[in-house]
Formats: structure tokens, sequence, C-alpha cells
């Protein structure tokens, strides 16, 4: 029970690390929180009903679970927004789990680089955001939302970060896959020094 306490703690450490990155990097504090799924609770269950399959889609593989955000107090419309989805929830409590395990076993100096970096890569893989200042309409992957900003930035040579985000937009989705079967490849090699080190 402890251990399953301690992987609790570990993904709401995850969250508040992306929250975090992202109000320092627009010098402001969330100061709302939405339970997308309480909130469309009631159509979720008579979707479930009606289409099991179009219900899973809906809601695990494209709706937030919970959003954290910054609404203007003036004009009360969204600031920005990190957006937790199903997909992040289920890798950080695994990645906790695993963290868990190597907190009872011991661990060298290089594995816990592995396990740095694996971590990194996975949060990078599972970040959504919403920047109103970059004009997207909804949440969208992080380096997806960084190369954007770079385009709609006054300071920064639009037309070059405009052929740079068309040439690599289209290849988003395979970056972002790639990014996450990374992250947990490095965390494998890390499971495995982990168990190579136990045998000796």
């Amino acid at each position: 029970m402890k251990y399953i306490f301690y992987a609790c703690v570990l993904a709401v450490i995850f969250v508040l690390v992306e929250v975090v990155a992202v109000s320092v990097a627009t010098l402001s504090m969330p100061n709302s929180i939405e339970f997308e799924l309480l909130n469309n609770f009631n159509m979720f269950v008579m979707l479930i009903k009606a289409n099991p399959v179009s219900a899973f889609e809906l809601f695990i593989l494209s709706q937030p679970i919970l959003i954290i955000q910054n609404i203007s107090e003036t004009a009360g419309t969204q600031i920005w927004g990190v957006y937790i989805m199903p997909v992040s929830i289920i890798l950080w409590l695994v990645m906790s789990v695993f963290f868990v395990y190597l907190k009872i076993t011991p661990v060298s100096g290089n594995t816990c680089w592995l396990m740095l970096v694996g971590s990194a890569l996975l949060m990078i893989a599972t970040f959504y955001l919403r920047v109103q200042a970059c004009c997207t309409e909804k949440p969208s992957w992080l380096v997806d939302v960084i190369i954007l900003s770079r385009v709609f930035n006054p300071l920064q040579n639009s037309t070059v970060w405009q052929d740079i985000y068309l040439s690599v937009s289209p290849w988003f989705q395979i970056m972002q896959l790639t990014t996450l079967i990374t992250g947990a490849v490095v965390l494998y090699l890390a499971y495995l020094l982990v168990n190579r080190n136990n045998i000796k």
C-alpha cells in the first residue's frame, strides 16, 4: 500500500513539473482547474451505452481528463492550458511504479541518467498545451506549440519559421511517437541495468 501511495505522489509530481514549466515560460500562474471527464460524465455514459468504440476514441484518446489553466480575469478567456490526457496519466502511473521499484533496489549513476532521459522523453511525448498567444485553437503537442509560437512571434523571422513549420508539421505525429518509443526504450534499458546489477 505504501508503494502505491509513492506511485500516486510521483504521478502528481509529473503533472506539477509540466505546469511549473509553463508557468515559468509564460510568467503567469494557473488559476483554474477543469475536470473534463466529470463535466461531460453524463454524455460519456450515454455514448458508451450507444457506441462503446466511439466513446473510447472520444473520451480516452481525444478528450483531456484534466485542464490546468490560466484564465484572464478581465476577458474570461484562456491564456494557456496544460491538458492532461488519459494516455499521459497511464504513462505517468507506469513510470511511477517503475521508479518505486527502483527505489527499493540499488541504482547506479548510469541508471539514474537513463531514468532522467527516459522520463524527460516520455513527458515531452505526452505534453499537450494550448497557448492563446500563438493561436492554437485546440491543445497540441508541445513541439508543435513551440515552433508555431515562433511563426507568430513579431520579433522572429516569421517567414523562416513558417517554412520550417510547414516542412515539419506533417511529421509531428511520427516525431511524437518516436519520442515516446525512445523514452520507453531508455527506461527499459535502465530496468535491464538494475536487474543485471542485482544478479551480480
